[in-house]
């Protein structure tokens, strides 16, 4: 008995697993320049804190957010975490692994609208909120469609596997009816051969007993023709 217990879900929600942290400040308060180092990003593809730069003193929210939006994406090569386009007068960072901010000097929560912590990533599933309109939308959505890819090889090499051991089942159900067929054949079936020997055999016997039984008639049929006579 061959059990297939699961098949991959195929729906865009569902499709393969990664690990994502995603983080989203408010909106900034104060928006003087920030000094170059105050701003520190340890991400899953940096061994230590990478600084975003300095920025220059902002007018509003929406212009301070669209600053640390663009300086986080200069340095992504380094740090492995994204900012989010289309986030208003708020940034959102997103990375598959763990996003750490440290603030320190110029950078607090109200010159940036970020909090200094850890966020660890956790497991996400799925591509349906793909967006491929920016660059950090892009990198998430590769990283999206490398685990929907991996899930679906999974998938393909679970059902070979499974196709692999039904044909094998089928090759050795094959090979025992033929087994067994020819078993059949050689009980029940009639040796031609053996056959035709035995019927010969009869045929002789049979005429040289008539044969021998003509002669034993013959006998007295002379007697009576001498007696005749």
């Amino acid at each position: 008995t061959l059990t297939i217990s699961s098949l991959a879900n195929a729906n865009a929600s569902s499709l393969g697993t990664y690990n994502a942290a995603s983080v989203t400040g408010a909106a900034a308060s104060t928006f003087g320049a920030i000094t170059a180092g105050d701003l520190t990003i340890t991400g899953p593809s940096s061994t230590s804190a990478v600084s975003i730069g300095a920025l220059s003193a902002a007018t509003d929210a929406t212009t301070r957010a669209a600053q640390i939006r663009s300086a986080v994406n200069a340095v992504s090569n380094q740090t492995g975490v994204f900012a989010l386009a289309g986030t208003g007068n708020t940034v959102s960072l997103w990375a598959n692994g763990n996003i750490t901010l440290a603030l320190s000097g110029s950078a607090t929560t109200a010159s940036t609208g970020l909090t200094a912590a850890t966020t660890t990533a956790a497991s996400a599933t799925g591509f349906n909120s793909s967006s491929i309109s920016s660059f950090a939308g892009a990198a998430q959505a590769i990283i999206q469609m490398d685990a929907a890819l991996s899930t679906v090889a999974t998938a393909r090499a679970t059902m070979g596997s499974i196709q692999s051991r039904f044909e094998a089942v089928i090759s050795n159900a094959q090979i025992t009816s033929e087994n067994l067929t020819a078993s059949r054949s050689r009980i029940q079936d009639a040796d031609f051969a053996e056959e035709t020997a035995r019927l010969t055999r009869a045929q002789i016997l049979q005429q040289a007993g008539t044969a021998m039984l003509a002669q034993a008639n013959a006998v007295p049929q002379s007697v009576l023709a001498l007696l005749r006579g």
